[in-house]
């Protein structure tokens, strides 16, 4: 199993925590870091959600907590984060990206 790292999880931990709201009550709110690595899990390993091995929890809380992070716009935030990382570490060539992005054909129709 692959899980988040410890650096890596500082970088996005505030992030989760603000997205987590007040509690309204029943069971208490599962880790985010044990739902974040069960998320990772179906994404990297291309797996469904009802495959998701027991160690991350109930499946049905990972897609959940997947469904409402995406929705809230948090993956875009967490992208940035990385992507202005990065850039610090001089890991991406912007001018091979964007001439990159100059070729792909904008979709037709509805």
């Amino acid at each position: 199993m692959t899980e988040i790292s410890d650096a890596d999880w500082q970088k996005v931990q505030g992030l989760l925590t603000k997205s987590a709201g007040a509690s309204r009550g029943g069971r208490p709110r599962m880790d985010d870091r044990r739902i974040l690595n069960g998320i990772f899990w179906v994404l990297l390993n291309g797996g469904q959600w009802s495959q998701l091995p027991k160690a991350y929890g109930a499946y049905v809380t990972c897609w959940r907590r997947f469904k409402e992070w995406e929705s809230s716009g948090l993956w875009a935030e967490i992208w940035v984060i990385y992507l202005k990382n990065l850039d610090r570490q001089e890991q991406i060539a912007w001018m091979l990206a964007f001439l990159d992005g100059n070729f792909v054909p904008g979709k037709k129709g509805k």
